[in-house]
């Protein structure tokens, strides 16, 4: 039907497409459906631990170009696609700054901010992974910056010819109007890193569409915020502020301006923290006082990783450098003071019908959580706005939405992207009740499952962590531990031609086992994860929906639609 079809189905492929192209577009489909496979059901003792587990990312609900380009980057280094997503999603929101907003009532408007947090252990990756979701808007910066030189250069010499035409002014006894002094040309922060609130406010003074700060450890950012006056300052409480996007003011004793006033402090924020530091740092300080519960957690598991050949093609990086570059040129509104404001979009009549349901729906799950993760939910309302509105405004800039109202895609989407870090939350806030001997228990299991998800005593005692090396006795007595609180279970190994005693092997159980995001099995560019040759072959694998792109070679991406016609 297909091949007789003038169309082709339907299918993205253009008219003077052959078969072969065809058979191309299957199989890159082909490559990205990962199969099913029934597992025996859990038992009762780990079915009390499932909020604990690990819930993919869902990048499903992304826009199409933005999924592409995190599931790209995440196969090119070989880490959790939530470790691209996070940053993306705060790329995003800086790009939007304060040209957008979601009007959920009158006195209700949420803007682009994001706060993201990577909780992840040293060697995971984790700074590659931030540098290279962030790489659109650094590229753009850079050639700004170039830009921004040539500007300065050209205004030493208009300063050279303003104080010539001054002292001829002066001579002339005051004859007429002094010369107009030249402007200063502003340089473009859209990405900064460390600073201090002093610094902040005064990026923000020449930056009213606001910044992405990039905190490679959040925990130097946490640990540094009363430093700067030693120990005795207010910077917990400005950052507050600018979660809030409240006004902002600070007096400072140097410079020009001792008096900075934001009326709309729009910062976004991304880093990674390790997951003692973690647990360490923000349960003794910063549990109760709302800086933990403005973050967006993430706390992927540790993946093996092996060399692979995958990498972003050219296409999607042009494509995700014209969004970026899209989202900085949207213009904005004016207030009735002529000031810039941003535009504020209502919700359509059925994503308004979809908001207030889950809202009701979320304010009722609110009512069965602790303090902490109450606080934590609250916020995620508002973001489930946020995501919303930068969902919305990427799709608006590729042709998919009118840039009027927020319709119900977005708003599902923003929901969706909600209810995944509310449920992360609820896992990532077990940490700050960790016992030592929980997280002894937490490390072993992810060292198996970086193993595959099966090991052996001996494996454990001969190259597992450090406190049961050469210590058998310990070795078979912790796998022992996992197997009774249903963690895994010892299974007979089968003996091989050379015969010999059957080997006992511990395999975790398939709700503590990695449960993994989709990826590609062919050969690809970059750093990829991948399990040794030894590694057991049962991982088990969630179905995944397919990314209906077109593969390489058959188009590029133009305004939210694949140009197809053009390299068919």
């Amino acid at each position: 039907d297909i091949m007789a079809s003038d169309t082709w189905c339907g299918l993205p492929l253009a008219d003077s497409a052959l078969p072969e192209h065809l058979g191309e577009w299957i199989h890159s489909q082909a490559e990205r459906i990962q199969p099913w496979r029934p597992e025996a059901a859990r038992s009762a003792t780990v079915a009390t631990a499932e909020s604990l587990e690990w819930s993919p990312f869902p990048v499903d609900v992304l826009p199409e170009l933005c999924r592409t380009f995190v599931l790209d980057a995440a196969a090119s280094i070989g880490c959790d696609p939530a470790m691209i997503a996070l940053p993306v999603l705060a790329m995003l929101a800086r790009c939007i700054g304060n040209r957008r907003a979601i009007q959920l009532k009158r006195d209700w408007m949420e803007t682009a901010i994001v706060w993201g947090g990577l909780i992840v252990p040293s060697g995971s990756h984790k700074t590659p992974a931030i540098d290279l979701a962030l790489r659109p808007l650094r590229d753009l910066q850079t050639a700004a910056r170039r830009q921004y030189q040539t500007e300065v250069d050209a205004y030493k010499q208009e300063r050279l010819r303003h104080e010539k035409d001054m002292a001829a002014w002066r001579r002339e006894r005051g004859g007429g109007l002094p010369p107009v002094e030249p402007t200063p040309p502003r340089p473009p922060r859209f990405i900064i890193g460390d600073c201090t609130i002093e610094a902040l406010v005064a990026c923000l003074a020449s930056e009213p569409d606001g910044v992405l700060v990039v905190r490679d450890e959040l925990s130097g950012w946490v640990s540094g915020m009363a430093e700067y006056k030693g120990g005795a300052g207010s910077d917990l409480g400005h950052w507050l502020a600018c979660w809030s996007a409240s006004p902002l003011s600070v007096e400072r004793k140097t410079g020009e301006e001792r008096s900075i006033y934001i009326a709309r402090p729009l910062v976004s924020l991304v880093g990674g923290i390790q997951p003692a530091t973690f647990s360490r740092l923000l349960a003794r300080e910063h549990l109760h006082d709302g800086l933990c519960a403005r973050f967006l957690w993430a706390k992927p598991p540790d993946r093996p990783i092996q060399w692979s050949e995958r990498e972003v093609s050219p296409a999607t990086w042009e494509a995700m450098s014209r969004l970026i570059a899209s989202l900085l040129a949207l213009d904005g509104d004016t207030d009735e003071h002529g000031q810039p404001t941003a535009r504020r979009l209502p919700l359509a009549p059925e994503a308004k019908r979809l908001w207030v349901e889950y809202y009701n729906r979320h304010r009722s799950k609110m009512l069965d959580l602790d303090d902490d993760l109450r606080s934590a939910a609250a916020k995620l309302e508002a973001y489930a706005a946020r995501l919303a509105l930068i969902v919305h405004c990427v799709r608006a800039v590729g042709g998919e939405a009118q840039d009027t109202a927020i319709d119900e895609a977005s708003v599902r989407s923003g929901i969706e992207l909600s209810d995944w870090f509310l449920r992360e939350a609820e896992r990532v806030y077990a940490l700050f009740d960790q016992t030592d001997e929980d997280r002894q228990r937490e490390s072993l299991i992810e060292w198996i499952r970086r193993r595959g998800g099966a090991v052996t005593a001996r494996d454990l005692y001969c190259g597992g962590p450090r406190q049961f090396r050469g210590k058998p006795g310990e070795a078979e007595a912790a796998l022992n531990a996992l197997a009774q609180a249903g963690h895994g279970s010892w299974e007979d190994a089968p003996v091989d031609n050379r015969g010999g005693r059957p080997k006992r092997v511990f395999r975790l159980g398939i709700w503590n086992h990695w449960n993994q995001n989709p990826k590609n099995p062919r050969e690809s560019e970059g750093f990829d994860s991948a399990a040794s040759d030894s590694t057991p072959k049962t991982t088990p694998l969630e179905p995944q929906p397919a990314n209906l792109m077109p593969p390489e070679g058959l188009g590029s991406f133009q305004g939210g639609d694949w140009d197809l016609a053009e390299t068919v």
